[in-house]
């Protein structure tokens, strides 16, 4: 079992509102398309968009008030599986700040559904609510347990400009925001379920420096660029500084499904 977890914006915080939702659409739908079912995914949100039910979508709502002006958060992380933790109402605050909690509610929310679900021994999988996974990733990962891997990370994956159509290869030099880690809950505790909150440029070198062995992955996922929504403020596919446009085909269209975006 893969449990997926990501972050969706306040809908109101978008300034490009059709794009918004045909990004969303883009990454929900290459997760449907996986040829591996063995998933779930868990995004945490303010106000949940409408159109967008699957039955393996968990929406994790951090809403106070209609506005989305607050934030719904932890003051402490729960310790263990059993407690319950302690959440307050905080600011809204900027883009940057919100990312980062709703980057670690989703770990928390995953990790308790585990727990009440008796699921033992899982993968934990980040992505960006914008971007589209491989259709085999699911399986590609879930295989590597019999391989004695503990750790996936990737620094090259495909890149999608969303308005010019265009495609390219995008060749970082540290990890990308896909990275995932095999999980085991001892009793009711669960030691790394906040591991992939940290910065994901250092993923690579934490499962390094904690020894656990990981597998790198070429062309696992692919980013969005030039959606006008992105935090990054992502630019047009031919100015982004680790990418080079490659010619579209029709078996990239289908790793991704592009050709439903």
């Amino acid at each position: 079992m893969i449990l997926i977890t990501s972050k969706f914006g306040a809908t109101r915080q978008y300034p490009d509102q059709g794009m918004m939702r045909r990004t969303l659409a883009a990454f929900l739908g290459s997760l449907d398309r996986q040829t591996d079912k063995r998933f779930r995914l868990f995004i945490s949100c303010h106000d949940i968009p409408e159109g967008f039910r699957y039955p393996w979508l968990e929406w994790c709502p951090m809403v106070v008030d209609s506005e989305c002006q607050k934030t719904n958060y932890w003051k402490r992380f729960p310790a263990n599986l059993d407690d319950p933790g302690q959440r307050i109402v905080y600011p809204y605050g900027g883009k940057g700040e919100d990312s980062g909690r709703k980057t670690a509610h989703s770990a928390i929310m995953a990790g308790q559904w585990a727990y009440q679900n008796n699921i033992k021994d899982f993968w934990m999988l980040r992505m960006d609510s914008d971007d589209m996974l491989a259709r085999d990733m699911v399986e590609t990962i879930l295989k590597l347990e019999d391989q004695g891997f503990e750790a996936v990370y990737n620094r090259r994956c495909h890149i999608f400009d969303a308005k010019t159509g265009e495609v390219g290869e995008y060749n970082y030099r540290y990890s990308t925001t896909c990275n995932a880690i095999r999980m085991r809950i001892e009793g009711n505790d669960l030691p790394c379920w906040l591991y992939l909150c940290r910065n994901h440029t250092r993923f690579i070198s934490d499962v390094r420096k904690d020894r656990i062995k990981a597998n790198e992955i070429d062309w696992a996922y692919c980013i969005t660029t030039n959606s006008g929504n992105s935090i990054s403020a992502r630019p047009t596919l031919t100015r982004e500084k680790w990418a080079k446009r490659i010619k579209m085909t029709d078996e990239l269209s289908d790793r991704y499904g592009l050709d439903r975006f």
